[in-house]
């Protein structure tokens, strides 16, 4: 698994001219906004990097040579998420490091909500990450892009239509989430997060192992 994680930071490194672009906008955006969104960018940035390593791995039909290399596809699949856990903890010190030197110059931000705006990113992500490297590894080349978007269109749509079908009720749901007590509210979307992530695991798992190459 080390010779795989070190083979995809390597594939990363070669990105010399998006990693920048991200950075640059991550100061951009830590600039114009103080509520913390430079986090949420990182993190959604930091899993789409740790999943495009999988196209990498196609290129060229490059999967049948290296699942020909001596480890498990059980590994790889642990890899990939390993790998997602570690851009994700780039991702947080990179935030923290914009939003406290944006601190430390305009004052203007609220140190205290950085724990909200961390754990918020972590939970996001770790549901897009759950979702997208199953999909990834089970549709490959067109397929899995074409499929990404098919998942995001649904998402935003069924987005747009519970909040023009239930305008009325969403001051209730709103009320009843801020009702309930904090520990509750963390325990429950950590409980999610935790359920979604083993579920993509599981299924990239069962996926990769049915593949042929």
């Amino acid at each position: 698994m080390k010779g795989l994680l070190i083979k995809d930071l390597c594939l990363l490194r070669g990105q010399k001219r998006l990693v920048p672009l991200f950075l640059l906008l991550a100061v951009w955006f830590t600039v114009l906004h103080q509520d913390g969104f430079a986090f949420p960018f990182l993190g959604m940035m930091a899993t789409v990097l740790a999943s495009s390593t999988i196209s990498y791995d196609e290129l060229d039909r490059g999967e049948a040579s290296l699942f020909s290399l001596p480890f498990s596809r059980g590994a790889y699949v642990t890899e990939k998420y390993l790998l997602t856990a570690l851009l994700l903890l780039g991702a947080i010190v990179l935030g923290l490091v914009c939003t406290l030197a944006r601190s430390a110059i305009a004052h203007d931000v609220e140190l205290r909500e950085m724990g909200g705006y961390i754990g918020a990113m972590v939970a996001v992500c770790a549901i897009f990450a759950g979702v997208m490297l199953p999909l990834r590894i089970r549709f490959t080349g067109d397929q899995g892009r074409i499929a990404m978007l098919v998942l995001m269109a649904v998402i935003m749509l069924v987005a747009v239509g519970l909040i023009r079908l239930l305008p009325a009720q969403s001051e209730a749901v709103a009320g009843f989430f801020t009702g309930l007590p904090k520990g509750a509210l963390i325990a429950g979307a950590a409980g999610v997060c935790v359920l979604i992530v083993l579920t993509g695991y599981l299924l990239a798992l069962r996926w990769i192992k049915k593949k042929e190459y």
